[in-house]
């Protein structure tokens, strides 16, 4: 029983062992932030340089672009990714060794796998050899009598097509002459006396012809007449059909308006709304330093412009400053920003997000919506 009940707490110290090092992990991940910091300068040519790290930056990455795109990942002392075509030629390079040495290993299994079966199959392979080399004469002299008998056949075929040549040229040449002589006389009789009923025939046709004309007009006025009947029918039916569209419009109006007057869904958007502000308050960056001199060429729209800047002074506090240039055109300067963002802080916004009773209703009542406004439109 003693063993039995220290097994037992054996087993209690390791799951509580694995439960609390799983908590610290996730306290871990949710406390410890992800910093980052970065640089932009833009004097003749761009230059950005952004790094990002967790947990004492054992693992991070960097971003450079200096007239070229630089992207690095490392964890602790390993390069997990770059772009630079240093490190993915010696990555290239180790997978080909390997596969180079995958093919030699399947290459070297295939010859011994020949060599044991060749070994088997020697003393068979032998006896079909000599067996083939006795029965070769015997294949040699049938193959000689049959080629003999076809040169025969041939040179009977070749001397009945000459005999039936030679007698057609001796009968058949007169007899064609003869033909084609009658021939030309009696077409020369038809051309020079025509007969009274192909002149008949010609007046029938020209006659023919004349009412095919008229038909085909009186065909084309009735088409024409059944196209402007077809358009203006189509013009009522969209007339018609606009009317009817226009009075569903305003009915999905309508119901959308209600949909958006309602409590509930107010104060669903009204915590969709502070929550993307602090949500973005959190993400941004926490101080921003530098210069940035700028001009438009137009001192109207320069003076707007530093109008709008002149917010980043309230949230700077004296740490950025705009230098505008009234005369030239010009954007210059050099910015440094630094941020941090905690797994715990994005963890209860959302939270807060999904506990809320009146955004789930307006999630359902979101699908009801779309779905009347659909069935609507069929």
């Amino acid at each position: 029983m003693s063993i039995i009940l220290f097994i037992l707490r054996v087993l209690g110290l390791l799951l509580a062992g694995v439960i609390g090092l799983l908590f610290a992990v996730l306290l871990i991940v949710l406390l410890v932030p992800v910093r980052y910091r970065g640089v932009v300068r833009k004097h003749e040519e761009w230059y950005v340089r952004a790094e990002a790290g967790w947990f004492c930056r054992l693992f991070r990455i960097r971003i450079l672009y200096d007239k070229e795109l630089s992207v690095q990942a490392r964890a602790l002392f390993f390069l997990l990714y770059s772009t630079d075509e240093e490190w993915k030629r010696r990555k290239e390079e180790k997978k080909r060794v390997r596969l180079k040495k995958a093919e030699n290993a399947a290459k070297e299994r295939e010859s011994r796998e020949e060599e044991t079966g060749a070994q088997r199959e020697e003393p068979g392979m032998r006896k079909e050899e000599t067996e083939a080399r006795k029965e070769e004469p015997n294949v040699r002299k049938d193959e000689a009598e049959v080629q003999g008998e076809m040169n025969q056949g041939s040179k009977v075929r070749e001397e009945r097509q000459e005999g039936v040549r030679s007698g057609e040229n001796r009968d058949g040449l007169p007899e064609q002459k003869k033909e084609e002589a009658q021939e030309e006389d009696v077409r020369k009789n038809e051309q020079e006396s025509p007969a009274p009923e192909t002149v008949c025939h010609t007046a029938e046709v020209s006659g023919h012809r004349i009412g095919s004309k008229i038909r085909a007009v009186i065909q084309k006025l009735k088409d024409l007449w059944n196209a402007v009947k077809k358009t203006i029918i189509n013009i009522i039916r969209i007339l018609k059909k606009g009317r009817e569209g226009i009075g569903a419009l305003y009915q999905k109006a309508a119901q959308v308006k209600r949909f958006l007057d309602e409590t509930a869904h107010r104060e669903a958007f009204r915590l969709i709304l502070r929550t993307g502000r602090k949500f973005l308050a959190h993400i941004l960056p926490v101080r921003i330093r530098g210069t940035f001199e700028f001009g438009t060429g137009d001192p109207c729209s320069t003076g707007q412009l530093l109008g709008a800047l002149s917010i980043l002074y309230a949230k700077t506090g004296g740490d950025f400053v705009v230098i505008p240039d009234f005369e030239e055109t010009r954007y210059e300067g050099e910015i440094s920003f630094r941020g941090r963002i905690r797994g715990v802080v994005l963890l209860i916004l959302t939270i807060r997000l999904v506990t809320d009773k009146n955004l789930r209703m307006l999630l359902k009542d979101i699908t009801r919506l779309r779905s009347d406004l659909q069935g609507k439109a069929a």
